[in-house]
């Protein structure tokens, strides 16, 4: 006898969940646990559900809507899930396909996330999306995009309101597709090549972009709705092109906006080019300042610096300024107040108390110690020449 069909959509999956929760649960099924209880309970369709219709110009109030009531095969969806788990946690694309679209689907506690072969992008409409790492844990908000690297091993809860998208695109095709992502001097190429330098090493970026940005949303939902009818005519295709454009976009308005993380940076971050600009800036420059250039929480980066170069910020931007006083007052005959100013020190009582700590002398002691030996203090002396002997 052919078994039977069985069919279900989001919607019916977190109506189950709030009737757990009614009924006094306190541990919510996971997905595909909810899916086999829900079918021994006779919760499921026997017959085909319709398909929603999705645009990128629908509301977010009419896109979550619909994209609940998106409909799936049971039985081929746990199978994808199974294949998923057997294969440690790699996503279970066709081999024509690069892309995929779904919802994160809210449980009682955290679930656990580790994709080897795609890179995941997270967009949040509404409620709270939590994510916790080893050591840290963040929490998204509407508007908030999460960009995780493949391998990144994170957890994520969402609220029992929320509702997030998630898309993916298979690793082995970024390069390739996303190849002008990867070739610029931008911070979101420097982000995606750390992968292609160590795969051991997962990286992750948080945008904040504004909620009620209908550009950001019109991609993102015109993307779902390529992915929901996988039998489209150039869908992959169209798919990857809107997710590009996201992805540009987001960067370009939001720049300022953007955190980097890594798991282990000090073997990913281009240091050499972060002292460097310390080297440049070292004047003016602020924790915060390299921060907002290189898109970098303020206290991952002051830990980062500490880890690499076994110093603080401080101590670094401190030993980078008297550097340039000790030259100053080597080669110059600038009053030591004017090379306290240019070599980034408000006060000359600081500059004096610092260049004390450092060096082990008082500004005016230091020159003197450099001073050159004492010429001769004739004309012939004055002008380089020697005397002729007789």
């Amino acid at each position: 006898m052919k078994e039977k069909t069985y069919y279900a959509t989001p919607e019916m999956v977190k109506n189950y969940h709030k009737q757990l929760a009614r009924e006094g649960c306190r541990e919510l099924p996971e997905f595909p646990e909810a899916l086999i209880q829900m079918e021994e309970k006779g919760l499921l369709s026997d017959y085909a559900l319709p398909n929603p219709v999705l645009n990128g110009q629908m509301s977010p109030e009419d896109f979550m809507i619909a994209y609940d009531r998106i409909p799936f095969e049971v039985k081929r969806v746990l199978e994808v899930l199974r294949k998923e788990r057997e294969e440690r946690n790699q996503i279970a694309l066709a081999d024509h396909v690069d892309v995929a679209c779904a919802q994160h689907i809210h449980a009682h506690g955290f679930t656990s996330q580790s994709y080897q072969n795609v890179y995941a992008f997270t967009y949040i409409y509404q409620g709270i999306c939590s994510i916790m790492f080893d050591t840290a844990l963040i929490e998204l908000h509407p508007g908030d995009l999460f960009i995780a690297s493949p391998g990144l091993l994170h957890y994520v809860h969402t609220t029992a309101d929320a509702f997030a998208i998630e898309a993916v695109v298979r690793a082995s095709a970024f390069e390739i597709l996303f190849h002008d992502f990867l070739t610029s001097d931008l911070s979101l190429s420097r982000f995606f090549r750390r992968y292609s330098v160590d795969k051991s090493i997962g990286n992750y970026c948080v945008i904040r972009t504004d909620p009620e940005d209908s550009e950001i949303r019109f991609y993102i939902q015109s993307f779902a709705a390529e992915c929901m009818d996988k039998q489209t005519d150039y869908f992959n295709s169209c798919a990857i092109s809107l997710l590009k454009l996201l992805l540009a976009r987001a960067f370009r308005k939001y720049q300022d906006s953007i955190s980097f993380y890594q798991q282990n940076p000090v073997e990913t971050m281009d240091v050499a080019w972060l002292y460097r600009y310390i080297q440049l800036n070292y004047q003016t420059i602020t924790l915060d300042q390299i921060a907002r250039q290189f898109h970098y929480n303020r206290t991952y980066l002051s830990r980062f610096i500490h880890q690499h170069f076994q110093k603080t910020f401080s101590e670094i931007v401190t030993e980078i300024r008297i550097s340039h006083a000790k030259e100053y007052l080597r080669k110059t005959n600038k009053r030591i107040a004017e090379i306290a100013s240019l070599a980034g020190y408000e006060s000359l009582n600081h500059f004096s108390r610092m260049f004390r700590k450092y060096v082990g002398m008082t500004p005016g002691e230091y020159r003197k110690t450099t001073l050159p030996a004492p010429r001769s203090n004739t004309l012939y002396g004055l002008v380089g020449l020697e005397p002729k002997r007789p």
